[in-house]
């Protein structure tokens, strides 16, 4: 008698564990996907600490914690009224 093969299985059996896999595959998709989703929501607020301003409201003024690179020293909006000014914020380490 011969032995049967993996094969020889019905074709329903294979299409069941195939099916199974797949949705393996999804779930897991779904649950790193989920995963990453929670942490940038818990990590990235970045308007949450923005106060909101209106047209007749003076800006807020320059923290003057941090390093200050090619100046010498922290700046004001008052030294800084009516020139062109460009910032980089960035964060170190």
């Amino acid at each position: 008698m011969v032995e049967p093969t993996p094969n020889d299985r019905p074709v329903a059996r294979r299409a069941a564990g195939g099916r199974r896999e797949s949705l393996r595959r999804v779930l897991r998709a779904l649950l790193v996907a989920a995963a990453a989703f929670i942490v940038v929501r818990m990590v990235w607020r970045p308007f949450d600490s923005v106060p909101e301003l209106t047209k007749d409201q003076p800006p807020p003024e320059l923290s003057e914690s941090g390093i200050w690179l090619n100046t010498d020293g922290p700046l004001s909006l008052a030294t800084l009224r009516g020139k062109v000014v460009f910032l980089q914020f960035g964060f170190l380490g």
